[in-house]
C-alpha cells in the first residue's frame, strides 16, 4: 500500500493532459520549487538533517511530499 500524507493519493487511468491543480501530492521538483531549492539541493539538505522534521515519504528513489503538510511545516518553522 502507498503511504498517504494528509490527503489522498489517486491514480487516474485517463490519457487526458488535464492535471488536478488541487492535488495535495507533490513530486521532488515541485516541493523544491515551493521551498526555493533545486531538487538535488533539497534532497541533500534532507539527508544532511538540515530540514529537520520536513514531512515527506521516501519510496526508494522517489520522494513524495504533501503540499498541505509542507505549508504547515514552513509556517511552523518560520514562527520559531
Amino acid at each position: 500500500a502507498l503511504p498517504i500524507l494528509n490527503g489522498v493519493i489517486s491514480v487516474s487511468n485517463s490519457d487526458s493532459d488535464n492535471t488536478d491543480k488541487d492535488s495535495d501530492i507533490l513530486i521532488l521538483h515541485d516541493a523544491g520549487t515551493m521551498l526555493g531549492y533545486a531538487s538535488d539541493e533539497l534532497i541533500q539538505m534532507i539527508k544532511d538533517g538540515k530540514l529537520e522534521g520536513i514531512p515527506y515519504v521516501d519510496l526508494g528513489d522517489h520522494y513524495i511530499f504533501s503540499k498541505k503538510a509542507l505549508e504547515e511545516w514552513v509556517y511552523n518553522n518560520s514562527t520559531k
